[in-house]
């Protein structure tokens, strides 16, 4: 099993590590980008929905790591609890958060589309944290194969230079495309869930580049995994932007916008 870095200790013996570190970082910088954003009555409003998305990743995330590793923590199964240790999937979080924002607009009968617009900054956030953490975790990964006189190997280092190079493409093509759909003109804001899905489309076609140059398994279909998810995302996110636009409805002012 990986484990994530220890960044440090707290108090001494109490282990913080590195993504963890990170992930916090995202979610605080992201949380507070979407309040900036927001219009005063929406501020706490757009803010808790950020909270559901990213309780719901969480588990999500998790659930699907530990689905794909299930032998392991078949035999160590209060392990699938500890979140800390690391091990999350992507695919799983993103999921995960949509359908946390989706339960949290139905219940407070919001537009689920206009809420995932007010919080694409968070979803940027959390993606450069994500990305930041995995480049930290890859430099360090399979750096551990010592040669008899204990100097790691060329061959590890090789390794861990090219994931960090994989993970740093994908970590731009990703955020410069998020950056993109950002900036777009206001003018799109006429059609509530349009930015966010085409944030989403650019997150997927980064996610789908990564997934090639890794070539990580599992493979179906001679694609690894990761591939064909980014794949089905990307395909989502068309669907729901075209999906907004042929709707055309406009956004709703009682529920408060964002400040550009």
């Amino acid at each position: 099993m990986i484990r994530s870095m220890i960044a440090f200790y707290l108090l001494g013996n109490i282990p913080i590590y590195l993504y963890s570190l990170l992930m916090g970082f995202g979610v605080f910088i992201g949380l507070a980008w979407v309040a900036r954003r927001s219009s005063p009555e929406a501020i706490w409003r757009n803010v808790e929905a950020g909270l559901w998305a990213l309780a719901c990743g969480l588990l999500g995330g998790r659930a699907a790591y530990v689905a794909l590793v299930w032998p392991y923590y078949q035999e160590h199964l209060l392990e699938a609890f500890q979140i800390h240790l690391g091990g999350l999937a992507w695919f799983g979080a993103l999921g995960g958060g949509l359908f946390g924002l989706g339960l949290f607009a139905r219940l407070n009968r919001l537009s689920a589309a206009q809420l995932a617009d007010e919080l694409l900054p968070l979803l940027t956030s959390i993606s450069a944290a994500s990305w930041a953490g995995c480049v930290a975790e890859r430099c360090g990964y399979d750096v551990t194969a010592f040669t008899e006189q204990g100097a790691v190997s060329s061959l590890a280092w090789r390794e861990a230079a090219r994931a960090a190079i994989q993970q740093l493409f994908g970590a731009s093509l990703g955020l410069g495309l998020l950056w993109l759909v950002d900036r777009l003109p206001a003018i799109l804001d006429a059609w509530p869930g349009v930015r966010f899905s085409l944030g989403v489309f650019g997150l997927a076609l980064a996610l789908f580049s990564t997934a090639l140059l890794n070539r990580a398994p599992p493979y179906w279909r001679g694609l690894p995994l990761d591939a064909w998810a980014a794949l089905a995302f990307a395909a989502l996110a068309l669907a729901g932007a075209g999906l907004a636009l042929l709707k055309g409805s406009r956004r709703d002012p009682l529920q408060g916008g964002s400040q550009q």
